[in-house]
């Protein structure tokens, strides 16, 4: 029997008020990706964080923290303001 992977949506680079925020310092780079549309079919993570090697940009699918089944949903960022949390 053949099982085909199933992508996460946070696999999609490019949906309607996604952006990215790239921060480093030479030795690492870190990513964030802010999401704040979820009115989609498929809603991406609010917020996730992934990090990677500045010597090899590549695709947000290739980073150390991104599984490409469970996307961002294990590396969420949690935003609380004023007792309202935010994922």
């Amino acid at each position: 029997m053949k099982v085909q992977q199933r992508l996460h949506q946070d696999f999609i680079t490019y949906a309607p008020g996604i952006e990215y925020f790239m921060l480093g310092n030479g030795e690492i780079q870190a990513m964030v990706q802010y999401s704040p549309d979820r009115s989609g079919d498929l809603p991406q993570t609010f917020l996730g964080f992934t990090i990677f090697d500045p010597e090899r940009l590549g695709r947000k699918w290739s980073t150390f923290l991104f599984h490409p089944e469970r996307g961002f949903d294990r590396t969420p960022l949690t935003v609380i303001v004023g007792g309202r949390v935010s994922r």
